[in-house]
C-alpha cells in the first residue's frame, strides 16, 4: 500500500472522520457517480415520493461499502478485529481488480442505455 494510506491506521477517530468526509467529497469518481445517480433519479422516477424512495435506495447502496464494516465493528466489538483486518488486506491486494469490475459494470450500463436511447 502507498505510505499515505498506511498513515490512516494511526488516525484518531476525529481525524479519520474529517479525512473520510473530505476524501469522499472531493473524489471525482464519487462526484460523478452522485451526479449520475441524481440525474437518473430525476429523469426516471415519476412522483416526488418515487424520487425520494429512489434517493434513499441510492444512498443505502452507496453507503454499504463503509457501513457494513462499521456495523460489523459495532456488532462484534473486539471480535471483529480479525475479520476487518483480513477484509482490509484482501481489499488492498485486490483493489485494482475490484475497481476495474465496478467501472466495467458502470460502462456496460452506460453503453446499454446509449444503445437503447
Amino acid at each position: 500500500m502507498p505510505r499515505w494510506i498506511q498513515t490512516i491506521d494511526a488516525f484518531t477517530p476525529g481525524r479519520a472522520r474529517i479525512f473520510g468526509v473530505g476524501f469522499a467529497a472531493v473524489n471525482p469518481k464519487n462526484v460523478l457517480l452522485a451526479v449520475g445517480g441524481a440525474a437518473a433519479i430525476v429523469r426516471n422516477a415519476g412522483s416526488t415520493a418515487a424520487q425520494a424512495i429512489a434517493l434513499a435506495a441510492f444512498i443505502l447502496i452507496g453507503t454499504l461499502g463503509v457501513g457494513v464494516p462499521v456495523a460489523v465493528y459495532f456488532a462484534l466489538g473486539e471480535r471483529s478485529r480479525r475479520f476487518l483486518e483480513a477484509l482490509k488486506n484482501w481489499m488492498s491486494t485486490h483493489n485494482a481488480t475490484v475497481t476495474s469490475l465496478i467501472f466495467f459494470v458502470i460502462a456496460a450500463k452506460l453503453i446499454s442505455d446509449a444503445i437503447r436511447g
